[in-house]
């Protein structure tokens, strides 16, 4: 239990540096575009990509093209993430800064 609460921290840490490195590769850039905005909420979560794949019935290698901007999901499995994140789909595609979804 200690060590998967250290890896759990470690992996919050990690992603965070990461995050931190992407917002100053874009600096002056206010659209944050998809792969991105997956990252941070799958980091915020605290998923792996192998979890977050299991999650969403697809191979992690999916997960991992999507974060680096190689593919994109279709509808269907991008709804999917949006009610998995409690997100709205123009968050999630990095439309808006609004998290909220218009129910």
């Amino acid at each position: 239990m200690v060590q998967r609460h250290q890896r759990n921290l470690n992996f919050q840490n990690e992603c965070t540096e990461i995050l931190k490195s992407l917002h100053d590769r874009k600096e002056g850039c206010t659209m944050v575009f998809f792969a991105d905005r997956l990252y941070q909420l799958r980091c915020e979560k605290g998923y792996t990509q192998e979890e977050l794949a299991s999650l969403l019935g697809c191979m992690p290698r999916m997960i991992q093209d999507y974060e680096e901007g190689r593919l994109y999901p279709h509808a269907i499995a991008m709804t999917d993430l949006a009610d998995l994140f409690d997100v709205s789909l123009d968050y999630l595609m990095g439309r808006t800064e609004n998290r909220q979804i218009n129910r």
